[in-house]
């Protein structure tokens, strides 16, 4: 009798070898052949299907909670590169010429990441969490690390930007929820790290739902010329090697998110801007849009985190008029008139 639960689309499918609703038959391979193979039993109790999401650091998979029966979202620790799996096993190993003692204290911030969630969701009120990912559990097996979260059934961001730009108010209405869901975050002594379009699900008119904490757990480690985040969100910070981070490294990532949001363009790579910054203000770009809000998006992504806003509720006061933002390139002007001044005052005291 065949298995009545799809091990990729976790539908039921009878007796059938191939699904009827996804197409794919239980002898299909996983995306990659050091993915999990679908049909694995995780900790005796998750059916893992089929993977939906990878990046530097984890593998995310469909899967069946066959106990509570439910679908979840499982995330492997798998830092590309630094481990492997053979093609139908299920044990992560260490690439030959890297240390154990760096994947363990790495394993161990992944697993700290998971339980800093749980405890941000059980100190919010349960009406107010909704605009972060919930976390379940998290298991060590197969030598590596598991975290357990909710699944969600709703459209990224990233996709949402592929159809149309957005118009100014429905921008700003995304981007107040998803400030709403940080501050929560910065609350709580965290940094998410890795704040883009591919980490945001769009639940509904007005809401959104952040998830992917998983860069977090790295702040600090050695990242050389491979930002932890996303190319065109991550700010300047992120590509070098033990700097300083904080709430400013987020705003960076919503100030491009809300750039692309309005113009329809991914914003050049903070590497680049480094060197040489050629990013232009929406309007210079013919985008219509309220001049303080120009100014804030501009302020957000300033390449020095001093000049950027730091903290999300000052960007959302910027964002609905109550606050007056500066395009950094006259911040920093203002400053250096200041410190002149100060100069002359001084010497002529």
């Amino acid at each position: 009798m065949g298995n009545q639960l799809c091990f990729y689309c976790k539908k039921i499918k009878g007796d059938h070898e191939v699904c009827v609703h996804c197409r794919k038959s239980e002898s299909t391979k996983p995306k990659q052949p050091f993915h999990l193979a679908p049909g694995t039993m995780l900790n005796k109790k998750y059916n893992m299907g089929r993977s939906i999401g990878s990046g530097g650091f984890a593998i995310t998979y469909k899967a069946y909670d066959t106990l509570i029966e439910r679908m979840v979202a499982v995330k492997e620790f798998y830092p590309r590169g630094y481990v492997n799996r053979r093609p139908g096993e299920t044990n992560v190993s260490i690439c030959t010429g890297n240390s154990r003692e760096d994947y363990d204290q790495w394993k161990e911030k992944f697993k700290k990441e998971a339980q800093k969630i749980t405890s941000l969701n059980e100190k919010e009120d349960a009406a107010r969490e909704e605009d972060i990912i919930k976390v379940f559990d998290c298991i060590e097996e197969n030598q590596t690390v598991y975290i357990i979260m909710e699944y969600v059934e709703a459209p990224l961001l990233r996709d949402k930007l592929k159809e149309e730009r957005m118009t100014e108010e429905t921008a700003c209405v995304y981007m107040t929820a998803l400030l709403k869901a940080l501050e929560k975050v910065h609350r709580h002594g965290m940094v998410h790290a890795d704040v883009s379009p591919d980490n945001i699900f769009i639940t509904g008119m007005d809401s959104v739902k952040l998830f992917d904490f998983g860069t977090a757990g790295f702040l600090g480690k050695d990242s050389g010329d491979d930002p932890l985040g996303k190319p065109g969100y991550a700010p300047p910070e992120q590509y070098r090697s033990k700097s300083r981070q904080g709430a400013f490294s987020d705003i960076y990532s919503v100030g491009a998110i809300l750039y692309e949001m309005i113009t329809g363009i991914k914003p050049v790579e903070a590497s680049d801007r480094m060197v040489k910054d050629t990013l232009e203000p929406p309007s210079a770009l013919g985008i219509k849009l309220d001049p303080n809000l120009d100014r804030a998006i501009m302020q957000a992504m300033a390449v020095r985190p001093e000049y950027r806003f730091q903290y999300v509720e000052h960007l959302q006061e910027a964002i609905e008029d109550k606050r007056v933002a500066e395009y950094p390139e006259e911040k920093i002007k203002r400053l250096q008139k200041r410190r002149k001044l100060a100069v002359s005052l001084t010497l002529f005291s």
